[in-house]
């Protein structure tokens, strides 16, 4: 089982607060749903902790949240995965800011932009890699690049 290292919990504290500062950019949500906003990206690396691999950590932490009757549980479901149903065609507002918040968050934690971010990707997994392969795509579907 994988564990949640102090680097992704970095990780997971700035994309919740870069998370909360877009849903407050959009000016059409108010300071609830901004607090949901950084819940959402609290959360959305905790399946790694019940992980096997890595790049199973969406679904695991997804199913969990469900069972627990989290709102958003679609949202970390389907984060990092460019061809979800939930993704296209139908747009959730929510997993457009997690995503983007997670794609200008480094694995430390730091700002990066959105062709860093992939730089950083391509050198720990790959450039083939399903990862990268994603993250490239969810890029494109948001304008990041």
């Amino acid at each position: 089982m994988l564990r949640i290292e102090e680097s992704r919990l970095k990780h997971s504290v700035e994309v919740a607060r870069k998370a909360q500062r877009l849903a407050l950019a959009r000016k059409l949500f108010d300071l609830n749903y901004a607090g949901e906003m950084f819940t959402l990206g609290w959360l959305h690396d905790m399946g790694y902790e019940f992980s096997e691999v890595a790049s199973d950590h969406p679904e695991r932490g997804g199913v969990i949240l469900k069972q627990q009757g989290y709102k958003n549980w679609r949202e970390i479901y389907y984060h990092s995965n460019p061809e979800s149903p939930y993704q296209s065609p139908y747009q959730s507002p929510e997993l457009d800011i997690l995503n983007t918040a997670d794609m200008l968050t480094g694995p430390n934690g730091e700002y990066l932009t959105a062709e860093v971010r992939l730089k950083d990707i391509s050198e720990r997994y790959g450039i083939k890699s399903n990862q990268y392969v994603n993250a490239e795509k969810i890029c494109r579907q948001l304008d990041l690049i």
